[in-house]
C-alpha cells in the first residue's frame, strides 16, 4: 500500500493528503462540537429533573411531617403533571418504603433499594434520589426516574444536523483539495518534467522559466543555478577525460584497469595494438583473456593478495618477465606493474604493461655481441702481449745495440782530441766536438724515447701525492745543477692528490726543466708552481715562466713528438719531454693545455682526473 502511494504522482498525493487531513478536522471538529453540546444538553436535562425533584420533596414535607392527606392528593397531582416521570418513591430515613407512585401506562417498576444522593443518567432514564427535610431535619429521601426519551429524540435530531454538515464540508474540502494542490502543484510539475527531460537528454545548457516570486520562483533559480554547475562540471569532467584519454592513448605504456570482480573496465589505445582487441571486444570481460592459460591461476592470486595489502603499487611478477595472449593466440614477454585506488565502495586495479620482445631480442644480441667481443678482447691482449714483448726487444737493441756504435764513436773523438789533437787543424778539431756533441744528443734522445716507451708500459701505482714538495726538491735540483743563474722559484702549497708518484715526479722534472731553459736569457728568470678550482670542481696546476714564451698559432705541436718550436742553437732539448708530459696526464684521465706569447712567458696548465678532496 505504501510502496503504491510512493509510486503515485505528487497531484494525487497532495489530494488525498488534504481529503484525508480536511475529512479527520471536519470529523474531529464535530465530535469536539457534538461531545459539547451533548454534554450540556445533558447536564440541562439532570438540571430541570433535579428542579421538579426538589418541588416534589418539598410537598412530601407536609405529607410525611404534618401527616395530611390532602397534600398527599396535591403531590400525585402534580407528579401525574410532569409526564416524564415514570415513577417515584419515598424512603424514611431508615430506608423503608412509605410512598410510591408511577406513572400509567408504564412498564411495572420494581422500587429501587435506597442509595446516596445524587443524579444518575441511564440510557432510558435519569435516576434522582433527593433528601426530604424540613428546618434542618432530614425525614426520608425521595427517589424519581424520568424518562430520556425526549432527550434520546433532541440528541438524534443533533446527529443527523451534524452528520448533513459534516458531509457538507467535506464535499467542499474534497472539491478545494482537488483544484488547490492543481494549481499549486502545476509549477513543480513542469519544473519536474523540465528536470526528467533534461536528465533523459543529459542536455544541461537548457534553463527553466517561471512568472512565480515565491518559494517555486526559488526552486527554479535553484536549479537553474545547479545546471550551471553541473553544465561546469561536465564540461570540466569532458575536458579532463578528454585529456586522460590523450595521455592514456599516446602513452607508451599499455594501461588495463580491472574492478574487484576481475572486469575490465579500461582497455587505452596502446592496448589495442599490442592484443589487436578493440576496446569495445574486451570490456566488461575478465583479464583471463589476455593472460596464457598456464599463468591465471598465478595471476588472478597475485591480484588478490595484493589487494589485502597496505601497499598502493607493486610488481605484477616475481620473476624477469610474464607472457601476455594475443587475439590471434600468439604470446609475447611483457614487464608489468599493478597499482591499486580505493573508493568507497569498490577497488580497481591498474596494470601498465610493457612489451619487451625487443628489448630481449637486443639482450640476446648484446650477449652475442659480449661473447664475440671477449673473444676479440682476448685475441687483441695476446697480440698487445706480443707487441709489448716485441717492443721490449726493441727497446733492449736500442739501449744496448745503438748505445754501442754511439759510445764507441763519442770514445775515439775523444782519444783523437786528447791523443792527436796537435796532428789535426782548427777544422778537424771542430768537426770532432760537433761529433761527440751528436753522439751525445744522440745518446740522450735514445733515453728519452725509451723512457716515453716505458711509461707507455708502465702499471700505475696510485698513492696520495704531495706535489708542491715534489716540484721544491726538482726546482732544488735545477740550482744545483747551474749555481750561476739567478732564478727566483715560487712555489705555492697545493692540496694532495690521487696520482702515480713516479709518473708525476717526471711531469714535474719535464715542466720545471722546460721553463729553466727557455728562461735562460732572462737576467731574473721567474718560475711559478700554483694551484686554483675550476667550475668542475677539479685542481687546475699552473707552472708560469717569464722566459721564451711561443707564438699561440703553433700550441698544437708543443706535445708532438719531436716538435719543437726553438732551434736547437739558442736552447737545448729533444722535442719528447712535453710529449712525455702528455702521455702521463692523459692515463691520469687528465688533461694539459698551454699559453704563451713570445718574449712573454709560457703558462702549462694541467688537472688530473683522480683527486683528493
Amino acid at each position: 500500500m505504501f510502496s503504491m502511494f510512493r509510486k503515485m504522482p505528487i497531484r494525487t498525493k497532495l489530494v488525498m493528503a488534504n481529503f484525508v487531513v480536511a475529512t479527520l478536522v471536519s470529523v474531529g471538529g464535530f465530535l469536539i462540537i457534538i461531545y459539547t453540546d451533548i454534554g450540556k444538553l445533558r447536564a440541562d436535562a439532570i438540571k430541570t429533573a433535579q428542579s421538579d425533584v426538589a418541588v416534589i420533596s418539598q410537598d412530601l414535607v407536609k405529607v410525611i411531617v404534618f401527616g395530611r392527606a390532602e397534600d398527599a392528593a396535591d403531590v400525585v397531582t402534580k407528579l401525574e403533571s410532569l409526564p416524564r416521570v415514570q415513577a417515584s418513591y419515598v424512603y424514611n430515613p431508615e430506608g423503608e418504603l412509605v410512598f410510591g407512585y408511577q406513572q400509567d401506562g408504564t412498564q411495572q417498576l420494581t422500587p429501587p433499594k435506597l442509595q446516596a444522593d445524587g443524579a444518575r443518567l441511564n440510557p432510558l432514564s435519569i435516576d434522582l434520589y433527593h433528601p426530604v427535610a424540613y428546618q434542618g431535619t432530614r425525614y426520608g429521601t425521595i427517589y424519581m426516574s424520568l424518562s430520556t426519551e425526549e432527550l434520546v429524540a433532541r440528541e438524534q435530531d443533533y446527529y443527523r444536523l451534524v452528520a448533513a454538515v459534516v458531509m457538507i464540508f467535506i464535499l467542499l474540502f474534497l472539491i478545494a483539495g482537488y483544484w488547490i494542490p492543481r494549481f499549486f502543484s502545476r509549477p513543480i510539475l513542469e519544473l519536474s518534467k523540465s528536470v526528467d527531460q533534461i536528465a533523459t537528454e543529459q542536455d544541461y545548457s537548457k534553463r527553466l522559466f517561471t512568472a512565480h516570486q515565491d518559494e517555486v520562483g526559488v526552486l527554479y533559480r535553484s536549479f537553474n543555478q545547479l545546471l550551471e554547475v553541473i553544465e561546469s562540471s561536465q564540461d570540466s569532467l569532458e575536458q579532463n577525460m578528454a585529456r586522460t584519454d590523450g595521455i592514456l592513448n599516446v602513452v607508451g605504456n599499455v594501461i588495463i584497469s580491472i574492478d574487484s570482480d576481475y572486469s575490465i573496465i579500461l582497455f587505452n589505445h596502446q592496448a589495442e595494438k599490442s592484443f589487436g582487441y578493440r576496446s569495445d571486444e574486451v570490456m566488461g570481460r575478465s583479464l583471463d583473456m589476455l593472460i596464457p592459460e598456464r599463468f591465471r591461476h598465478s595471476h588472478s592470486s597475485m591480484v588478490r593478495d595484493f589487494g589485502e595489502e597496505s601497499a598502493a603499487m607493486r610488481p605484477a611478477m616475481q620473476r624477469d618477465y610474464i607472457s601476455a595472449l594475443r587475439k590471434d593466440g600468439t604470446e609475447f614477454p611483457i614487464e608489468a606493474s599493478i597499482s591499486r585506488m580505493d573508493f568507497d565502495d569498490s577497488v580497481i586495479y591498474t596494470v601498465a604493461l610493457n612489451d619487451i620482445t625487443m628489448r630481449l631480442h637486443t639482450e640476446d644480441e648484446l650477449k652475442r655481441y659480449r661473447l664475440h667481443l671477449e673473444d676479440l678482447v682476448n685475441e687483441r691482449t695476446h697480440e698487445l702481449k706480443r707487441a709489448n714483448k716485441e717492443m721490449e726487444a726493441f727497446s733492449y737493441s736500442v739501449s744496448h745495440d745503438l748505445r754501442a756504435p754511439l759510445r764507441r764513436i763519442d770514445g775515439f773523438s775523444k782519444v783523437l782530441l786528447e791523443d792527436h789533437m796537435s796532428q789535426l787543424d782548427a777544422d778537424g778539431q771542430n768537426y770532432l766536438n760537433r761529433i761527440r756533441a751528436s753522439t751525445q744528443r744522440m745518446s740522450v734522445l735514445i733515453d728519452d724515447m725509451l723512457n716515453l716507451s716505458r711509461i707507455s708500459r708502465k702499471e700505475m701505482k696510485i698513492l696520495e701525492t704531495d706535489l708542491s714538495d715534489m716540484a721544491r726538491t726538482v726546482a732544488t735540483h735545477l740550482r744545483e745543477s747551474d749555481t750561476q743563474r739567478s732564478v727566483d722559484f715560487i712555489i705555492q702549497d697545493t692540496p694532495p692528490v690521487e696520482c702515480d708518484p713516479g709518473l708525476m715526479q717526471i711531469v714535474l722534472e719535464n715542466l720545471l726543466q722546460n721553463a729553466w731553459n727557455y728562461s735562460v736569457r732572462e737576467d731574473q728568470a721567474v718560475i711559478e708552481f700554483s694551484h686554483q678550482m675550476n667550475a668542475e670542481g677539479l685542481t687546475v696546476y699552473t707552472l708560469r715562466d717569464n722566459g721564451a714564451g711561443f707564438d699561440m698559432k703553433y700550441a698544437s705541436k708543443l706535445f708532438g713528438v719531436f716538435e719543437r718550436l726553438h732551434e736547437d742553437k739558442d736552447f737545448v732539448g729533444t722535442g719528447i719531454g712535453l710529449a712525455t708530459v702528455f702521455r702521463i696526464i692523459e692515463r691520469h684521465g687528465g688533461r694539459i693545455w698551454a699559453e704563451g706569447e713570445v718574449n712573454q712567458g709560457a703558462v702549462f696548465n694541467f688537472s688530473l682526473g683522480q683527486q683528493v678532496e
